[in-house]
């Protein structure tokens, strides 16, 4: 029996931490996603100086959109319908949007 109830094994740790070999490898791999979260944050601003406010926001409400099926395809995540009914709705909000 677990000590804590939610406790079943130790901590867990990310699905990449196990690619690496040595605290090197972590490090720059760290390191390689902190710059890739940078440059989104960098090319959003850019792309809402670039375009406005209203196609900036549209296009950041599609995230779930491109998120979805990466998760599933490259993590394995399970996908729940109500996922893809939010997925639907944010597409019929997109396409009602203009009119």
């Amino acid at each position: 029996m677990p000590r804590f109830p939610l406790q079943v094994r130790g901590p867990r740790r990310p699905c990449w931490y196990s690619f690496c070999a040595s605290a090197g490898q972590r490090a720059r791999w760290l390191f390689a996603l902190g710059a890739l979260s940078a440059a989104s944050t960098i090319l959003f601003v850019a792309g809402v100086r670039l375009t406005g406010v209203a196609v900036a926001t549209v296009l950041s409400s599609t995230a779930p959109i491109f998120a979805l099926p990466l998760g599933f395809f490259v993590l394995g995540e399970r996908v729940p319908p109500i996922a893809i009914d939010g997925i639907a709705l944010t597409i019929f909000g997109i396409a009602v949007l203009p009119h």
